[in-house]
């Protein structure tokens, strides 16, 4: 994830699958965990999706709250020192 920040460190992605849209966000960049998480995703932007991630930017409803859902399984180490995830 990247949180948006003006940090002056700026991250350049090729997104939405067959689209190559090129996307950019300054911020810092935090790793995130979560067990099952890709399976889910994959579903989304393979399955039903089929590489077209932003194919027309027009998401169904139903779509954007399963996405929702599968980003709100993310944990974040809140402590290296001690190992916690949150």
């Amino acid at each position: 994830m990247i949180v948006a920040a003006p940090t002056g460190v700026i991250y350049q992605n090729q997104s939405g699958g067959y689209s190559c849209a090129q996307y950019t966000q300054e911020g810092y960049l935090v790793p995130l965990f979560g067990s099952g998480l890709d399976e889910e995703l994959r579903e989304i932007f393979v399955g039903e999706l089929r590489g077209w991630g932003i194919r027309g930017h027009d998401w169904s409803a139903e779509l954007l709250d399963r996405l929702r859902a599968a980003v709100a399984e993310l944990s974040v180490y809140r402590s290296a020192r001690h190992n916690e995830l949150r």
